[in-house]
């Protein structure tokens, strides 16, 4: 049930209706004016303005191994070392709150925050000199909204089909989903061999996927090195993946390109995204003339977990240093840009180019908050996340119904049909052998057409998909409906073999109060029509919750 109310909360998170507002703070004087900078509850920062005061609260893990300091304040002016600052004791992973008066602030000033340990001098992180606050013009303080929060904003709301993103240990290996994701990074055998084996050491431990991808990020992080040198133009550099196993540093795209491929190893939808970024070629802050641009200067990664797309820039949380042709290792920057806010990206980056999906790889409007739940659920395989609006296939349909039932008993398909102790018959049918035709028909979920042909290529049809419904709800001990029958005006052109059902799936109803299967509109069932993916996905989420 916590998985189930995590992943609905997750999955509400990607519309914009859930991201904070920024308000005046002499609008609502009782209300308190706040931007968090993380969704990571280990490594957040949230800052608030009540009164004349900017409360700074949060939670930072760094690579020390010790209590550090961080210096806080807020600036007008360029130098960064120059102007009275809270210092602030803090142990990482521990809660920690310190306040900073605004009432001299008169013209909008940075928020800036350094961090130090014994070892090294201070050093900051390009977003904390990119936040700003302002007067509102009436005694108050406010939050000033980056000028390409908008733009952002509408690249983030894409939706980007996970399948396509997907990397080796997918169920769906062989799929070409599978290879058109994983190999974006032009990985030969041997590099992937070695990225699988490194992506693993990396994890061991790990309890969630979300802790793998900090993990993964976290190595990045800190065993890669900037290359200065390439940045200048001093001497080449090389994004490729084997380049950076080999040598250890590159430039941005080459983070991305690593974070990426160790992400993708692990089975985790993983995309880069390409950015206009306020990094040390520019001034800190946008101008007309970087937010009309259409270029690249830059590159960031997003993983697809618990039903979203978080965001994450491992370049410019790691402060290693290649330069001259000399390695420096220095402790990580509090990992400040993993699953960072879109309100706080915009501070310092935007958005030029995010993969989209065509409409074809996007539900419909009325159908994505639960395909978005159902994917969270791990209810639907990555060959079927796409083309949602296409007629799903009797073998589609099967796979989802025995996804959905090993998911509901936490098992694979060959440990749950153990645990039926349930021997499958490979010449059942003499036109398919896929295993999960097979479990379906040895659990009486489906038959075939006759003669041993059970024609896997044909699209179901939507009695076909109520018999098949039921029939698996009867398989997991529903025995019953929830909800009273419902009249169908074509009930006359119901098969014979499918009345029960129908009549069973439509009274059936899930968490949501949702019937498993409804009917087209003017009470018709419309039993001859087929049924898309989306549909499917949904009715199979439906009884999923019905278990």
């Amino acid at each position: 049930m916590h998985k189930k109310i995590l992943c609905a909360i997750l999955a509400f998170c990607l519309f914009i209706s859930s991201l904070p507002v920024m308000t005046s703070a002499s609008a609502n004087a009782d209300r308190d004016l706040h931007l968090v900078t993380s969704y990571c509850p280990d490594n957040y920062l949230d800052l608030r303005i009540k009164g004349e005061k900017l409360i700074v609260t949060g939670v930072l893990s760094t690579g020390f191994d010790s209590p550090f300091w961080a210096k806080m304040r807020v600036s007008s002016k360029n130098s960064f070392y120059t102007d009275e600052a809270e210092y602030v004791n803090i142990t990482p992973g521990k809660t920690f709150s310190t306040e900073i008066s605004l009432s001299s602030v008169t013209e909008p000033v940075r928020f800036v925050v350094y961090t130090s340990s014994e070892r090294y001098g201070t050093y900051w992180s390009y977003i904390w000199h990119s936040i700003y606050i302002e007067p509102d013009g009436a005694g108050g303080y406010r939050f000033q909204t980056s000028p390409v929060l908008e733009n952002n904003l509408e690249k983030e709301s894409y939706w980007i089909n996970p399948g396509r993103y997907l990397g080796s240990k997918s169920s769906q290996s062989n799929s070409a989903d599978y290879l058109t994701g994983y190999l974006n990074n032009n990985l030969d055998e041997e590099t992937s061999k070695k990225i699988q084996a490194l992506s693993d050491e990396i994890v061991q431990g790990a309890k969630s996927e979300y802790e793998k991808v900090f993990l993964l990020y976290k190595w990045v992080v800190e065993n890669i090195y900037y290359d200065y040198d390439a940045y200048y133009g001093t001497s080449s550099g090389n994004t490729s993946v084997s380049s950076i196993l080999d040598n250890r540093r590159s430039v941005c795209a080459g983070y991305a390109n690593m974070l990426q491929a160790l992400i993708q190893a692990q089975g985790i939808p993983c995309i880069k995204v390409s950015t206009y970024s306020l990094g040390i070629s520019t001034t800190g802050k946008w101008t007309d003339s970087y937010i009309a641009t259409n270029s690249s200067n830059h590159a960031h990664n997003e993983a697809f977990v618990d039903g979203r797309w978080i965001a994450m820039d491992a370049t410019w949380d790691s402060n290693n240093r290649y330069e001259n042709g000399k390695y420096e290792k220095r402790d990580a920057n509090c990992y400040l840009y993993f699953d960072i806010t879109p309100e706080v990206l915009a501070s310092d980056h935007k958005i030029i180019s995010r993969p989209k999906a065509s409409e074809e790889d996007t539900p419909s409007s009325w159908a994505q908050k639960e395909v978005f739940s159902a994917i969270c659920e791990g209810l639907v395989p990555a060959a079927l996340q796409g083309s949602y609006r296409e007629s799903i296939t009797r073998e589609e349909f099967c796979t989802l119904i025995m996804n959905m039932l090993c998911r509901k008993n936490d098992m694979n398909l060959h440990e749950y049909l153990k645990s039926k102790k349930i021997k499958l018959n490979p010449n059942t049918f003499t036109d398919t052998s896929n295993e999960y035709i097979l479990a379906a028909n040895a659990l009486g979920i489906v038959s075939g057409r006759g003669n041993k042909l059970f024609d896997p290529r044909a699209h179901i049809t939507r009695q076909e998909a109520a018999a098949m419904l039921a029939r698996a709800a009867k398989a997991a001990g529903i025995i019953s409906p929830n909800s009273e029958a419902v009249f169908f005006v074509d009930s006359d052109k119901f098969g014979s073999w499918a009345a029960d059902s129908i009549a069973f799936i439509t009274a059936l109803s899930g968490s949501s109060g949702t019937r498993v299967m409804g009917g087209t509109g003017n009470n018709r069932f419309s039993p001859l029509d087929t049924y898309t993916r989306e549909q499917s996905i949904m009715s199979v989420l439906r009884l999923y919750e019905c278990m």
